[in-house]
């Protein structure tokens, strides 16, 4: 049973898709013009080299003519082959254009075999030579099975129509046989030729797709990279300006409230040096210092609001939301919904009070609102947070070549697996949106309340 499978596999492989074997037939069709304007090429150059010999190697005037007369028949026949396969109609069917040639040929080397001698002579096993030809030009089985033994029968049929008497010669059944034995040979080579062709042409449909999809691929990639490098690029740009913008904030800071209190205090102080230590200089003394203790909280709280490690996310957002409101005197309001139990890690806590931090002061700064909201909901799916506001709106957003604060905001999401959405229209306001995923942290990692 498995010889009888891999006989069946071998005379019938399985089939390709549709596509593919339509492209396998314009290829045969390819090299079936190749194969036979080749062959009449060669065997034409054949008989110019060896015509003018023949008088030297056939000194038999019967044998001379008898050549002379199938050379000029048969050099006829290629040269009208080769001139047929040029007329459009003929060259978009070259199988049944080489048929025809290769049977035409076959019964003049036939009817010239006949001629020169019986079957007890070795014309007629010279034959044998046009099935092997035809055999080495692959073909689908079906055609191949047609092929080969039309060319066998034709060269038999015109011999022996040629000459009739030779089918009396006892030399007949050993002729045929080998006939039919160089058949047989013929078709296995030339589906072998097939078999390696149709092999070789679908590894190279296969091999052209895979180049296709990874150059596809690398070009994706090459996208990809470059993304990435813009990023990070603009990542360390970020973090950068980040820095410079907080030591100048920090510098101004000083300068402007640390600075005054202390001038304020010299002040003080040097009128306690000039008029003693009056209570009114004491008071004065005493107010100043309380300021800038005020000064310096607030520079701290700045920095890193002690609300945030000491009550959790939820009171600092609104902590943050009603210092807004009390600089500004916009209306900033806050909804906090936030499930009993939860630990945030500090991480996704301070990233969360940052972002949100950030959507707040682009709204104070850039839109123009009249009134801002945020809603932060905490619960086992993860931190969910939107600033919205009510001012001038914002168009499209490319967050990878957004400004430094926007950018800022997606690249802290990113960091810690979540994502920063922001959608407005011009003059409809503009909503942030932020998603962080609660990931489960080590065990020695700082945590902050939630309350």
């Amino acid at each position: 049973m498995r010889a009888l499978s891999s006989l069946r596999s071998w005379l019938s492989p399985p089939a390709a898709p549709a596509e593919d074997e339509a492209a396998l037939d314009r290829h045969l069709d390819d090299l079936v013009r190749f194969y036979g304007q080749g062959c009449a090429l060669v065997l034409n150059l054949l008989h110019l080299v060896f015509w003018p010999t023949d008088p030297w190697l056939l000194p038999d005037p019967r044998v001379l003519a008898v050549m002379h007369w199938f050379r000029a028949s048969t050099f006829s026949v290629h040269a009208l082959f080769l001139l047929a396969l040029r007329l459009p109609s003929l060259h978009r069917r070259p199988l049944p254009l080489f048929a025809a040639g290769v049977a035409v040929s076959s019964a003049l080397f036939g009817v010239a075999m006949a001629a020169l001698g019986g079957l007890d002579q070795p014309y007629f096993y010279m034959t044998y030579l046009a099935p092997m030809g035809v055999g080495a030009m692959p073909a689908r089985p079906a055609r191949r099975l047609w092929l080969s033994p039309a060319c066998g029968a034709v060269i038999c049929l015109s011999y022996f129509l040629a000459r009739p008497e030779h089918a009396a010669s006892p030399h007949l059944g050993a002729a045929l046989g080998c006939m039919a034995f160089t058949v047989v040979i013929s078709f296995a080579i030339g589906h072998a030729m097939y078999l390696l062709t149709r092999r070789a042409f679908l590894t190279g449909l296969a091999l052209d797709r895979s180049r296709d999809i990874l150059e596809e691929y690398s070009e994706h990639l090459e996208d990809k990279v470059a993304e990435h490098a813009l990023q990070l690029r603009r990542l360390a740009a970020y973090r950068e300006q980040a820095a410079t913008d907080e030591r100048a904030r920090l510098a101004r800071e000083l300068h402007d409230e640390v600075g005054q209190q202390i001038a304020s205090l010299r002040y003080t102080v040097a009128a306690l040096a000039r008029h003693g230590h009056g209570a009114p200089a004491v008071g004065e003394l005493d107010q100043g210092l309380t300021a800038l203790g005020e000064a310096v909280r607030a520079l701290v709280a700045d920095l890193r609001p002690r609300v945030l490690d000491e009550q959790g996310l939820g009171p600092a957002v609104r902590w943050l939301f009603d210092r807004a409101a009390a600089r500004t005197g916009l209306p900033c309001t806050v909804t906090i919904r936030e499930a009993p139990g939860l630990t945030i890690p500090a991480a996704h806590a301070g990233a969360a009070f940052r972002i949100v931090q950030e959507a707040l002061t682009n709204a104070l700064r850039h839109a123009g609102p009249r009134t801002i909201h945020a809603e932060l909901r905490i619960d086992g799916d993860g931190i969910h947070a939107s600033v919205t506001d009510d001012g001038r709106g914002i168009g499209p957003v490319d967050m990878i070549r957004a400004g430094m604060g926007l950018f800022g905001m997606s690249e802290r999401a990113a960091a810690l697996g979540g994502h920063v959405e922001i959608a407005g229209r011009p003059g409809q306001g503009t909503v942030v949106r932020l998603h962080l995923p609660l990931h489960d942290e080590p065990s020695s990692a700082t945590a902050v309340p939630h309350r």
